[in-house]
């Protein structure tokens, strides 16, 4: 196939390339130096984009699905002959370490694979000399699919099914639960992980932990041990773990949540705006808090940033009450709770 140019972007719509009457450019978050431009789109580049979409539904859903799958399929191809400047891309844009980014379009190329391989089976309901009655699927048309920020998954299941499809990306404040009966050291470890993958800025990350109050200063402090063994600097080191926020909005975002908890009195365990490694870039060490209360802002609001927020809970029940979302203009988009039973 043709080398993809990784300077120059354009939209796609009806088929076309098509650039836009403005342009903006991304930073790097680690070296503050400008990005190549991208496409600025306006409603009517919306519009026009919609307009197409129900131009190429009918078209595309009378695509035999063998044809359908065999381009997603390609899709994925295309997708994995370009991995290692995909991978360098999301790290100049988002500060990711560069494995961290490896690994998400390898998984993205599996997961697209999958779905190209997925059946669609019929299912005969009434078979006799006088009838035959069989359900199978059937296109809807043109879909939205409100997804996660990073997680945009909806997409080639939609398009194999023969839909068209139109993403709009989402956040949410994800809880997790944490019972008395666990293991403390993994299920710490693992929370971590998932808390502060790409520095937090995962829509379906873990915002929130509610622990038990038999283990919680046992699994707070065992947090802030696997935090601290963390190393924040620029993704393309490799002995990096914690990259960048990925823009001066959300810099500025987080560290005002941060300032919140001082204003509030809350107590934070490990971390500080001010433990900075390196001055250039957008970067801030994580942070874990400790018992703020259900209506603190760091509780409310969706961080999407280094912060590990820990609540303390006498009852797992309770957790589960406590933990519905506290405030209702965010989404809540999961819940990972963590027991020592099977």
């Amino acid at each position: 196939m043709e080398p993809l140019n990784f300077d120059h972007f354009l939209n796609v719509i009806d088929g076309s390339l098509v650039g836009t009457e403005n342009t903006r450019h991304g930073i790097n978050p680690a070296t503050l130096e400008a990005l190549p431009p991208v496409p600025t789109s306006t409603p009517n580049d919306v519009e026009a984009a919609v307009a197409a979409a129900k131009r190429a539904a009918p078209a595309w859903a009378d695509t035999p699905l063998a044809k359908r799958k065999q381009a997603v399929s390609k899709y994925a191809d295309a997708l994995a002959e370009n991995a290692d400047n995909f991978a360098k891309m999301l790290v100049l844009e988002q500060g990711k370490p560069l494995a961290v980014a490896k690994a998400e379009v390898h998984q993205t190329v599996l997961f697209l694979k999958g779905v190209a391989n997925l059946p669609f089976p019929e299912q005969v309901v009434d078979d006799t000399p006088e009838r035959r009655v069989v359900t199978r699927y059937v296109p809807l048309g043109v879909a939205v699919g409100i997804v996660p920020w990073n997680s945009s998954f909806k997409l080639a299941p939609a398009l194999v099914a023969g839909n068209a499809i139109i993403l709009k990306p989402s956040g949410g404040n994800d809880p997790a639960i944490i019972c008395a009966d666990v293991d403390v050291p993994t299920v710490a470890a693992r929370v971590t992980s998932l808390a502060l993958y790409n520095s937090g800025q995962v829509c379906i990350a873990i915002k929130r932990v509610y622990v038990h109050s038999d283990i919680y200063q046992e699994f707070i402090t065992e947090v802030a041990r696997c935090v601290e063994s963390l190393k924040v600097g620029n993704g393309l080191d490799e002995e990096v773990s914690i990259g960048p926020v990925q823009n001066a909005l959300q810099f500025d975002r987080v560290k005002n949540l941060v300032s919140s908890l001082r204003e509030e009195k809350v107590k934070v365990l490990t971390g500080s705006l001010d433990d900075c490694s390196n001055e250039k870039g957008f970067f801030i060490h994580p942070v874990v808090i400790e018992s703020p209360p259900d209506d603190s802002r760091i509780v409310k609001e969706e961080p999407f940033g280094i912060c590990a927020t820990h609540l303390n809970v006498k009852y797992c029940a309770n957790a589960v009450c406590r933990s519905d979302i506290p405030n209702p203009s965010v989404v809540q988009r999961t819940r990972c709770d963590s027991t020592g039973e099977r």
